[in-house]
């Protein structure tokens, strides 16, 4: 079991870049006390609804990569969003709304990886589940992004490199311990080597 605090939080921010953060000035929207950019986490609302003690409880299940450092809160709100955007079905929506409440499994990888090297073992599975599950074609592989029920969208064409950043997750969550492949896990290798 790997507990490289570095290679965590790199796996951390990388997960943050492919779900659509970005460097430089944003834009706030008119709420009341924002917490966090990108500007959809309302304070007043967050607390009241009890999500924020909801939250504190998930990420005290696993660990903050970065804890510590100057890196912690970006990476307890980077675990927050994942968590949010997972449904129970394993897909996690890589953004918040509009054309990013969508499943990319390239995205799904990065968020797998996340999560397990956070300690969220359970989570890791159901996201390396659903890819294991998503609709596939043994010649091309993957569609570029599914519905959050894991339904293909067909309005772009196949990703390439899907396959690679899937093999990359089992392997990588397998090395952080089994309770984090899925059973399904091999037929996904199977399909992605050939």
């Amino acid at each position: 079991m790997r507990t490289g605090r570095p290679r965590s939080l790199l796996v951390l921010l990388l997960a943050l870049v492919m779900l659509g953060a970005t460097a430089g000035q944003r834009a706030h929207l008119p709420e009341d006390g924002l917490i966090t950019e990108p500007g959809y986490r309302a304070a007043a609302t967050y607390v009241a609804s009890g999500q924020a003690r909801a939250d504190q409880l998930w990420l005290e299940t696993g660990t903050v990569p970065g804890t510590g450092t100057r890196w912690e809160h970006m990476a307890r709100w980077a675990l927050v969003d994942i968590h949010s955007f997972l449904s129970p079905n394993g897909t996690v929506a890589a953004g918040p709304g509009g054309p990013w409440r969508n499943f990319w499994p390239r995205d799904g990888s990065f968020a797998a990886v996340a999560l397990s090297r956070s300690g969220h073992h359970t989570e890791a599975a159901q996201v390396l589940d659903r890819l294991a599950r998503l609709e596939f074609d043994p010649e091309r592989g993957f569609q570029a992004r599914y519905r959050l029920d894991g339904s293909a969208l067909t309005d772009r064409p196949r990703q390439s490199d899907d396959c690679g950043w899937v093999l990359w997750a089992i392997a990588e969550v397998g090395a952080e311990g089994a309770a984090g492949v899925p059973a399904t896990a091999d037929g996904l290798r199977v399909r992605c080597v050939r």
